[in-house]
Order: C-alpha cells, then sequence, then structure tokens
C-alpha cells in the first residue's frame, strides 16, 4: 500500500482494503443470487474466491486490527467451503457429461453416468441451499467495525 495512503494510520487503511475487498465479494454474490443457474454457478464461483480474498485479507489484518477479524476471517473460510463444495459438484457433473457422451458414441449405455450426474446435482444443490442459510443468517453482512 503506497501514494496517498502511505501517511494514513495502519488501522485505517486496513479497514478500508478489508471493506473495499467485502464490497467487491457483495456485488458478485447479488449478481449469483440474480442470475440463471448456469450463470449463477459462475458468479458463485467468483463469490467463493473473492470470499477468499477477504478472509485472507482479514487474517493478515489481525495483528494490527485485533481479534476482531477472527469472525470474518472464520465466516468467509465458511462459505469457501460450502461454495467449493458446490464448484466441485459442477465440475464433476461437467467431465460426468462429456463420460457419458463418450460411452454413447461407443455404443455403451449411459444410465450410471446420468445416476452419478443426478447424485452430484443433488449434492449442489445442497451446497447451494447450504450456502444461501448462511446468507439468511448474514453471512455477508458488513461488520459493523468496517461501517
Amino acid at each position: 500500500v503506497g501514494g496517498e495512503r502511505a501517511g494514513k494510520p495502519a488501522p485505517k487503511v486496513l479497514v478500508a482494503e478489508i471493506r473495499r475487498s467485502h464490497r467487491r465479494m457483495r456485488r458478485r454474490l447479488d449478481d449469483a443470487l440474480a442470475e440463471a443457474s448456469e450463470q449463477a454457478d459462475h458468479h458463485l464461483h467468483e463469490a467463493r474466491k473473492d470470499a477468499k480474498r477477504v478472509r485472507y485479507a482479514a487474517e493478515s489484518a489481525t495483528d494490527t486490527l485485533g481479534g476482531r477479524t477472527d469472525k470474518l476471517a472464520a465466516r468467509m473460510e465458511q462459505a469457501q467451503e460450502t461454495l467449493g463444495t458446490h464448484q466441485d459438484t459442477v465440475v464433476i457433473r461437467d467431465v460426468l457429461l462429456d463420460i457419458a457422451t463418450a460411452a454413447h458414441a461407443d455404443g455403451e449405455p449411459r444410465f450410471t453416468y446420468g445416476h452419478l450426474y443426478a447424485l452430484e446435482q443433488q449434492r449442489g444443490d445442497q451446497a447451494r441451499a447450504d450456502f444461501l442459510a448462511l446468507i439468511e443468517d448474514g453471512w455477508a453482512r458488513r461488520p459493523s467495525w468496517m461501517r
């Protein structure tokens, strides 16, 4: 951090940077919640990466800002894990479709791949529901110390 911020107190600069990262994550999250499923999956993955940035920013500021950043970092980590499961299912479903297409081209049955796809869809839906429950519980709210 340099330039005009170099002369400012570290706590003020760190809070501003964490707030900026949080605002970006929140915008991406709003996009994900407003989109159709395929685009929503992409935006949720991006929101996960943004949550990781907020988490790391909060963790790196603990020495300067104290323990108040711990709760934010823990909330972001929880979301990362939930959205990571969701993203895993998105990737696995794409792979299963590719395998099923190849199997069909080779004249092999596709039923098992369809069944596995359905299980992954169910797991992805559950991860999304778990994440939406986190949002309902106030996960994405900006902490009062960041206002």
